[in-house]
């Protein structure tokens, strides 16, 4: 069994992790970099220990699926028209 004080430190750094990662995310948004895989990690990171972040990512993952779906559509209509 976990003390109240490692709990609370536990979760004070998965915060801290999953926060820092959203940050430097959308900085890579505006910047060079990849962008949206620290976002999605900060997102899990943060899903751990927060409800809120559970559901984001849950959002998201979903809509990033269906945007997948379309792209890929849109990929073999492409396709089939040129070959």
């Amino acid at each position: 069994m976990q003390s109240e004080a490692v709990r609370h430190a536990r979760r004070l750094l998965a915060a801290a992790a999953g926060f820092i990662l959203l940050a430097a995310g959308a900085v890579m948004l505006i910047t060079p970099g990849p962008g949206w895989i620290p976002i999605f990690l900060g997102l899990s990171v943060l899903s751990v220990e927060f409800v809120w972040a559970r559901r984001l990512r849950s959002t998201v993952m979903v809509q990033a699926r269906e945007y997948y779906v379309r792209l890929a559509r849109l990929w073999r209509r492409l396709t089939a028209r040129l070959g």
